[in-house]
């Protein structure tokens, strides 16, 4: 399912990733930006409909059709459980 901006700011906020740890994801005026737990700030870009990417991180980003964060890279693959948001 696309993310469009609906679903882009439903997902602002901060998210408990599996292995990444917290993790705090931004939608504001077309801009996606992750911050990690210590505060290091990334610009996503947009690489599908579905996901943006993290350089930096090197992860996906994206959302699972009920609205939960999925975090995808070569060290770790999560999805924040429901209920992840500290």
């Amino acid at each position: 399912m696309p993310l469009d901006e609906a679903k882009l700011r439903a997902l602002a906020g901060e998210h408990l990733i599996e292995g990444a740890g917290r993790v705090r994801f931004a939608f504001d005026g077309g801009r996606a930006t992750l911050w990690s737990a210590e505060g290091v700030e990334y610009s996503l870009f947009r690489v599908s409909s579905r996901a943006f990417y993290a350089p930096g991180v090197d992860a996906l980003i994206g959302s699972t059709d009920d609205g939960r964060l999925v975090w995808a890279s070569v060290f770790v693959n999560a999805v924040a459980p429901p209920g992840a948001r500290p």
